[in-house]
């Protein structure tokens, strides 16, 4: 008698340990697909700010030519004054 209830809850704990091992490798899936998709998105975004940074640089370089360009103009409109 004292074997077969050695035996159910021999089973029962395997049983349980089964299952809470199955539902972590269900988890530990999951956390890693969501990993990868951040380490995607944080990819994506420093290819992002990158170009940003890019652009805003082209664009105070633009800028600092208009002003010198300016300064020419102005210069030689002074010139034939």
């Amino acid at each position: 008698m004292g074997a077969a209830i050695g035996a159910v809850i021999t089973w029962w704990v395997y049983n349980r340990q089964n299952k809470t091992s199955l539902k972590q490798d269900h988890v530990l899936e999951r956390l890693n697909e969501l990993e990868q998709k951040n380490t995607h998105i944080l990819m994506h975004l420093e290819k992002f700010a990158k170009h940003h940074e890019e652009l805003l640089n082209k664009i105070v370089l633009l800028n600092e030519n208009m002003l010198e360009l300016d300064k020419k103009m102005s210069a030689i409109s002074e010139k034939h004054k």
